[in-house]
């Protein structure tokens, strides 16, 4: 077997470099460039690098060789750094890989870094990066890494906004005539939080538990009384719907 040329490895490494660096037009230019000098060399991308795959184009190499060269990286505090920065935002890592990471990304400090971009991202006028930061420390490895976010910075984010709508709102409670009017306030609450309600059945009523910043409240007694003769309505048509339907049944 020939021996690769020290000044060609050196060369193609440079390259791979660049190209994981780059974006856009720039990384084109870097994956053509390595490409043609590792096809001039006889080389490929497990030449330059231990878990590399054994392919010449680095945008055809499965995505997992990447991920665990970096997941190999986290041992290495020199290098731990730049693993973490690829592997918070890196798609589709197993479960067990999310917990891997998650032994050494700090969840609270990753989530201050990018609070300020998240809030402003919002459509809920109620929240900040404060707040974002403070629902962040609470969260856990276990859930952060069980969430179904496609990154781990995904799921970090989701379930930060969720957790820091929470607290940034009060609870209320709010009395339903029967299940029908419960589950219309259910959606109307939810809809204009964002964040989950539940119904608790009370002696012969309902009382739905809801987190509602003052404004959002006045929207939905507004609403609600706004509508109710609509829901009505709206019941009714159902009514006669279903009834239609089970009339068509064939016994």
């Amino acid at each position: 077997m020939t021996t690769p040329d020290p000044r060609q490895l050196e060369r193609a490494r440079k390259l791979l470099g660049l190209w994981r660096g780059a974006a856009g037009g720039e990384k084109d230019k870097a994956r053509g460039a390595l490409v043609r000098v590792l096809e001039t060399a006889g080389l490929y991308l497990s030449d330059l690098e231990v878990g590399l795959p054994h392919v010449r184009d680095p945008g055809a190499a499965p995505a997992g060789h990447e991920h665990n060269r970096y997941l190999a990286a986290l041992a290495d505090p020199a290098s731990r750094d730049e693993a973490l920065q690829h592997l918070a935002d890196a798609p589709d890592l197993t479960l067990s890989q999310r917990q891997q990471v998650l032994q050494y990304l700090d969840i609270g400090r990753l989530a201050a870094s990018r609070a300020e971009g998240w809030a402003l991202t919002q459509p809920d006028q109620e929240m900040t990066a404060e707040a974002i930061t403070r629902a962040a420390a609470q969260l856990t490895e276990a859930e952060v890494a069980r969430d179904q976010a496609p990154t781990l910075a995904s799921s970090i984010q989701n379930l930060s906004l969720l957790r820091a709508a929470v607290l940034l709102r009060p609870e209320r409670q709010l009395r339903a005539q029967d299940e029908f009017q419960a589950a219309f306030l259910l959606s109307l609450c939810a809809e204009l939080s964002g964040i989950p309600a539940r119904s608790e059945p009370r002696g012969d009523q309902f009382v739905v538990v809801a987190y509602l910043s003052a404004n959002e409240l006045s929207q939905v007694r507004a609403r609600q009384a706004r509508n109710s003769a609509d829901l009505h309505r709206e019941l009714l048509q159902a009514a006669r719907q279903f009834g239609q339907r089970v009339g068509r049944e064939k016994l």
